[in-house]
């Protein structure tokens, strides 16, 4: 298991390496196995003025996703895509 103490460390290492300014934007994506580590740096986010959106998946879902219809896996969503240009 890795401690509190830890996932504090990796989320303080990952924001000080954004450059991330007050008012912008910022998506976390990952595993619901690392939704500790996600939310750590989500309000790191917020405490340096910027704003996160958490989207978490478990791995099963993310695989499913895979063997879906190569159509909708080509679509990007407008809610993605204008978090992404955020």
């Amino acid at each position: 298991m890795i401690t509190p103490e830890k996932v504090i460390k990796c989320a303080q290492a990952i924001v000080n390496s954004m450059n991330l300014k007050r008012g912008e934007a910022v998506l976390i994506r990952g595993g619901t196995h690392a939704q500790e580590l996600l939310e750590e740096i989500g309000l790191l986010c917020y405490k340096q003025g910027a704003v996160p959106l958490i989207n978490s998946t478990s791995d099963d879902f993310r695989a499913k996703i895979y063997e879906s219809s190569e159509e909708v896996l080509k679509i990007t969503s407008k809610y993605l895509l204008g978090a992404v240009k955020e």
